[in-house]
Order: structure tokens, then sequence, then C-alpha cells
């Protein structure tokens, strides 16, 4: 079993026949509410967080970012996709994800630091030796290795705060230039589960 949380992240795009506030808003107010009571979910989730981009930010790459604390357990392919409740999920889906050209990834969580009050939140997809030359260290709040099938670490996930919106927007500058990155987003950060 690994030793660090284990964090299931989805990089989500909408249905081509919907604007981004049409995504924004079912995810937020229909989605996440209603996946947020199934006990199939509650039962595999320890905590569901909303990741939905900040107003301007460029949506061409992905509509939002989910993320599933999973509860701990021998064994992370049987989950929450094998609960009869997950039908509800996915009928819902229907309705405004693009499932086939979203991605989703699994990995150990390790958080450097805990994040501030009021901070302006980046997320960056990179592959894994690019992080070290593109996000500084300070700024950091956890790193996942997104893992493969074999569990050896492909890509990785950031999440970095920043105390001002200036210096969000100089890393994201940084960020985009590197070639190794997938893609990084400034969002607002909105849980679902439990209830704060």
């Amino acid at each position: 079993m690994l030793q660090s949380p284990v964090v299931r992240f989805g990089f989500l795009r909408r249905l081509p026949s919907l604007d981004h506030y049409e995504f924004a808003r079912h995810w937020r107010t229909v989605h996440g509410p209603l996946v947020a009571g199934l006990e199939g979910f509650t039962t595999f989730t320890e905590r569901y967080i909303q990741n939905h981009l900040i107003e301007g930010e460029d949506s061409s790459w992905i509509d939002g970012v989910s993320m599933t604390h999973q509860r701990a357990r021998e064994d992370y392919s049987a989950g929450f996709f094998e609960h009869a409740d997950v039908l509800h999920s996915q009928n819902d889906e229907l309705h405004f994800l693009d499932t086939r050209n979203s991605e989703f990834y699994m990995g150990p969580r390790r958080v450097l630091r805990q994040s501030p009050e009021g901070a302006h939140k980046i997320i960056v997809l990179a592959e894994s030796d690019a992080i070290e030359e593109s996000v500084p260290y300070a700024s950091r709040l956890s790193i996942t290795r997104a893992l493969d099938a074999d569990e050896n670490a492909k890509l990785c996930i950031v999440e970095a705060w920043f105390s001002d919106e200036d210096a969000a927007t100089r890393v994201l500058q940084t960020v985009r230039r590197n070639a190794k990155i997938r893609g990084v987003v400034q969002v607002n950060e909105v849980q679902q589960f439990p209830k704060e």
C-alpha cells in the first residue's frame, strides 16, 4: 500500500456544445453536490475538491481540475467506479463532461507546506523532470507523482500557491515557456466534500 495520501486528478474538458461558463456552473452546482451525496463516492473518497479556472484564464487546454483524496486501501484499482452509485455520476457527466478528451491521473501526494489563506493557486501538469526548473520550491504546496500501471512516475502534478496575483502571473508566464510542461492553469479551489 502507498504510504503517502493518494489523490486522483481529473483534467476536465467540457462538451463542445457548452461554453466554459455553462460547464463550470453545472460542475459546481449540480455534479459536485450529486457525487458528494453518493454513498459509493464517500465510501472511497476522503475529500473532493473542484479547481475552477479564474476569471479570464484560457480554457483551451482544460476547463477545470478535480481532486479526489482517496481513502486508504490496499487496492486502488478497486473503488467508486465498481460501485453501483457510479451510474448516477456517469449519467450526469453526459450533460457537461467530454470524458474522451479529459485526462485522469492518480498517485501519492506529498504536501510540502500548508496553503496560505487567500492565496492564488496554480496547477501544473508536467514531465517529472520539468518541475525543478519551472516552479520555485518556495511556492510549491504539494507534488503528486502520476503513476502508470507499473507505478513509474512519468508525469508530475504540482499545486503552487502565491501570496499575490503578480507573483502567480510571473510564474505562469515562465512555466508556459517550458516545452516539458503539458499545461498550467490558475484556479479557485472549491471543496465539495466534506462540507466546510
